[in-house]
Order: C-alpha cells, then structure tokens, then sequence
C-alpha cells in the first residue's frame, strides 16, 4: 500500500467520525426542546382576593393593577411559613424557579 493511499483513508475516515460525532450531538434526545442552560421563567399564579398563599424565599408578589395592591401577611415563626393575602388590587404571585420543577 502506499503512502499516499494510507494517508487518504487516514482523511476520509478521520472525516466520517467527525460527520458521526457532530450529528450525535444535535438533537435527537427525545426530551426537552429546551437547552440545559436555558433560563427558566418563573411560574406566574393569578393571585385571588382574599385567598391565601403560601410564599417560599425568593418567590415574588408583583402588583399587576394601576392602582396599588393592598396585602396582609403572615408569618408563622414556629413553622417559618409565610401567607401572603391580597386584599385589595390585583397582583400575581410569581413562583421561584427552584420550586417549578
């Protein structure tokens, strides 16, 4: 065999590997169209007057009427548990992304 024959096979087959190992990792995992290190968004709840929700940390009430919202809270130090009551307004719970999955 000469030279120049082995070194051809060398590309070609060096190339199919390549092509092989670049289509293996495009898709085709069946899961999420999502990529891993995408940012996930928040869970929006609709929050209903005078109903009580449990908030977590890093959960967000935000206020979604012109005018302001009016809330009461609570806090439970036994149990660490916050209730968050909208009493007046509208607003929207958002939930943490931790607490979504």
């Amino acid at each position: 065999m000469s030279m120049r024959k082995f070194l051809s096979q060398i590309v070609v087959t060096s190339i199919a590997l390549v092509a092989v190992a670049g289509l293996g990792g495009c898709g085709g995992g069946g899961g999420s169209t999502e990529s891993s290190n995408a940012p996930v968004e928040p869970k929006a709840e609709y929050m209903e007057p005078g109903a009580e929700y449990t908030v977590q940390p890093n959960d967000r009430v935000v206020v979604t009427s012109p005018d302001p919202a009016r809330f009461t809270v609570r806090h439970d130090s036994a149990t660490n548990a916050r209730q968050v009551i909208l009493l007046s307004g509208s607003a929207e719970l958002q939930r943490s992304v931790s607490q979504t999955r």
